[in-house]
């Protein structure tokens, strides 16, 4: 990861946000609190040395997004934006790495790097078996892809689900990226529903259905299949589908994808917001 930033140094900033993202979600984790040595072991000292600012601001500040989503942004950056198959082979290839057993949360450079090249293979370190019971089942990576774009204009754009585990990880995350993150019409369309009740809020609906001529697609990270709308995803953007399954409004794919699109590319102004309406349901949000 050190020389990765090295060779490509925009890269720099997406690695402050995975370690902040992932340190941050460590220091809330419950009932067991895991700090950076307990994440990192033997690599700490090297990659504080190097990216000081997430041991510096993982107490203190919010992540703007879980650790995966930023891993994405790197690999679509390195990669550019419409090689969609070798983006979709790169992350499948690095969530494999990061859910092996022997492997979890090492945050090692060719852990990262390769998607650059696949047939690396990960080099564990002396107390990785420590750092593994100590983790548990903690997952970093995100389940599913999603890719959308419009029939006019072919540039993609990626979207992962929310890669973190607990209720309260969900629900914090889903939050800082309605307030800090995602489009307003994904987000006024996550916050219509309350994440407690899983209820539409009685004076805020701003779910949409989305148009035709976009697409967007969800898959599997690890095997690549397709993947259809979840109930849940349907309720907010109005997505095909027969599945009746849900998730937690704001954790899939298709939102973090979706609110790339819209601030890519040019839509209809969406429904009208009331602006004091959308302060209260804010509020209710941050205490949530």
């Amino acid at each position: 990861m050190i020389q990765l930033c090295k060779d490509e140094p925009d890269c720099k900033v997406h690695v402050d946000e995975i370690l902040h993202s992932i340190f941050f979600l460590g220091f809330i984790h419950k009932p067991q609190q895991f700090t950076p040595k307990d994440i990192l072991g033997e690599l700490m000292p090297a990659l504080e040395e190097t990216f000081p600012r997430p041991f510096e601001s993982y107490t203190c500040k919010l992540p703007k997004r879980t650790p995966f989503s930023s891993v994405l942004d790197m690999v679509v950056s390195l990669l550019g934006p419409d090689e969609e198959i070798d983006i979709l082979k790169n992350l499948q290839e690095i969530a494999k790495y990061m859910s092996d057993p022997e492997m979890k949360y090492q945050m090692q450079s060719n852990l990262f790097i390769s998607f650059i090249n696949p047939s690396l293979k990960p080099q564990t370190t002396s107390n990785a078996g420590v750092e593994a019971r100590v983790l548990g089942k903690y997952q970093f990576t995100s389940s599913t892809i999603c890719v959308s774009q419009t029939k006019e204009v072919q540039r993609s754009y990626y979207g992962v689900s929310m890669s973190c585990n607990g209720r309260q990880e969900g629900q914090i995350m889903v939050a800082v990226s309605c307030l800090r993150t995602w489009n307003c019409r994904v987000s006024n369309a996550v916050m219509t529903y309350d994440p407690n009740t899983k209820e539409k809020r009685k004076n805020f609906d701003h779910t949409f259905e989305l148009p035709t001529n976009v697409r967007c697609q969800a898959f599997n990270v690890k095997t690549g299949n397709e993947m259809p709308p979840c109930k849940s995803c349907h309720n907010l953007f109005g997505l095909e589908t027969t599945e009746t399954r849900m998730w937690p409004y704001g954790n899939c794919a298709e939102a973090e994808s979706l609110s790339k699109l819209f601030n890519g590319e040019t839509f209809d102004a969406g429904q009208v917001v009331n602006d004091e309406v959308r302060r209260q349901v804010i509020r209710s949000v941050e205490i949530t």
